[in-house]
């Protein structure tokens, strides 16, 4: 069963000073004051095969090594998170050198719990999840629960490139999620929707365009455009670059579930290029194109604020690889499927809710 793998850190095809683990949700909350953009949380617990990175201006050194008993596995890492709460980016939210225990409490239940004078516990069962985050200033409690039967599924996949060289990932394209979100303005409840990655990456970080969407209905739209180009050799910091592009594309798949139907389109990504908000943020134009020509799907990606990573990796005394990571919430400004005479719009489709990601640079 997939879900059992929920609580594994695969350990077995590790390559020294490349592989990389990490726990990753993203929480989109909805914002009352603006129907058309929500709140979002980013969370992240991680560890890597090597003995030192800087995350941002910090650098972060091995404690110790992996260790696993039969229901425990213990790790040395980091837990980052950002919070964008409908006005302004808390970023880092979260950026803490931690120990962690990974613990199965039964065959797909457990917990991730760190180390620390705060709270960043993630725990549960395909039934319900729960975050808790506690840190100065906020006290945040989440569940995440069933949504429909192709958003809920736990999809595993595996690649290899060559060798030990690939990745593995346990996702969870979309739950609903409920809780509480406790300030020094009181508490208050929220809802919304959650989506979950968990992955081992056995292979060096290249550029990559990707993005991740849920409608109201329980609709849900994601694409991937990993790439090789100038933007590998991109070492600024700023969003915006003459070296920007496509490059080559490692992939260019994209997919659209429409829930009304229980049907799930698959495109490839014939045409994406990027304007500019007045604020200096990007704007993702998106126009996806199925094998057979006879359907499209045309986004229109407005984003209203920036989250930004930067990771650097050094080898010997002379080279260093850096990667740089942006995450973006979007407001969906347009959405146009198109198949024969016949359309599916945004106002079919309710509320909708996303985050684009764009990476420059390398991490090898």
């Amino acid at each position: 069963m997939q879900e059992s793998l929920m609580w594994d850190l695969n350990t077995q095809e590790r390559i020294r000073n490349l592989t990389w683990w990490w726990w990753w949700w993203l929480l989109f909350i909805k914002d009352p004051k603006e129907p058309r953009r929500s709140r979002q949380l980013m969370i992240l617990w991680s560890t890597k095969d090597c003995q030192r990175i800087k995350v941002n201006d910090r650098w972060w050194e091995r404690k110790f090594d992996i260790t696993k008993t039969e229901n425990e596995t213990r790790f040395h890492g980091m837990t980052a998170a950002w919070y964008y709460d409908g006005s302004k980016l808390h970023e880092p939210f979260v950026l803490e050198e931690n120990s962690f225990a990974v613990r199965r409490i039964s065959e797909h239940e457990g917990e991730l719990v760190p180390e620390s004078k705060n709270t960043y516990i993630f725990s549960g069962n395909p039934k319900q999840y729960a975050l808790h985050i506690k840190r100065p200033g906020f006290d945040m409690r989440f569940r995440i629960g069933p949504w429909n039967s192709f958003m809920d599924r736990q999809r595993y996949k595996k690649a290899r490139y060559i060798g030990k060289y690939g990745y593995n990932g346990l996702r969870i394209y979309g739950q609903k999620l409920s809780g509480t979100i406790e300030t020094q303005d009181g508490t208050e409840d929220i809802t919304g929707t959650a989506y979950f990655q968990k992955i081992m990456v056995n292979a060096p970080a290249f550029p990559w365009y990707w993005g991740v969407f849920h409608t109201e209905d329980g609709s849900y739209i994601d694409y991937m455009l990993p790439h090789i180009g100038l933007a590998t050799g991109r070492k600024t910091e700023a969003p915006r670059s003459w070296r920007d592009g496509n490059g080559l594309r490692l992939s260019n798949r994209m997919q659209f579930y429409v829930a009304r139907e229980d049907r799930t389109y698959h495109f490839r990504v014939r045409r994406f290029f990027k304007t500019w908000t007045s604020e200096g943020l990007p704007v993702f134009h998106v126009l996806g194109r199925s094998k057979d020509a006879k359907a499209e799907l045309e986004l229109v990606l407005e984003s209203y604020s920036r989250a930004f990573w930067r990771f650097e990796q050094k080898y010997l005394r002379w080279f260093n690889s850096i990667l740089h990571y942006n995450e973006y919430p979007v407001e969906v400004k347009k959405l146009e499927f198109r198949e024969g005479g016949r359309k599916i719009s945004l106002d079919d489709l309710g509320y909708i809710t996303g985050n684009c990601e764009h990476t420059w640079g390398k991490l090898l």
